[in-house]
């Protein structure tokens, strides 16, 4: 699909750089402003706001992040299921066990399943938010009152 060029990138970059900025300069994150000035960085507003590698290759593509997360979040799961304390292996570096189980059911197949069928394989079910949702839920659902 066509990204529209130098235009279309113009415009994007001029429709969201204000609100972008806005954020940016909110008092909450004064702080980290001072910071990154006193660092003496390029100036955010030097080359627009926008500049980072995700704005490129498509308007806000930002997507694989959360499918990434999602299918994470419902691996470990399921490696929870198999291996006996994990947080106490991954405290004692002892990522081995860890490794190999994703060896087993994951790696070890390389591209001889299509991807929604590698992870049912290795989960028992279909990709789903679930456990990202109880994850996330679990981290941020008591600071943030949610």
């Amino acid at each position: 699909m066509p990204d529209g060029g130098a235009p279309a990138r113009a415009a994007q970059q001029s429709a969201l750089s204000s609100l972008t900025h806005e954020f940016l300069t909110d008092e909450e994150t004064g702080d980290l402003l001072d910071a990154v000035a006193d660092a003496d960085l390029t100036d955010p507003d030097a080359e627009g706001c926008l500049q980072g590698i995700h704005w490129t290759g498509g308007f806000a593509s930002f997507q694989s992040y959360t499918v990434g997360s999602v299918l994470a979040a419902q691996l470990d799961d399921a490696l929870r299921e198999d291996i006996d304390d994990v947080d106490q292996l991954i405290r004692a570096g002892e990522f081995e066990p860890l490794h190999d189980w994703m060896t087993e059911h994951v790696h070890r197949h390389g591209q001889r399943y299509p991807a929604d069928e590698l992870i049912e394989r290795a989960t028992g079910e279909p990709l789903t938010a679930e456990y990202f949702v109880e994850y996330a839920e679990a981290k941020f659902g008591d600071p943030y009152g949610v």
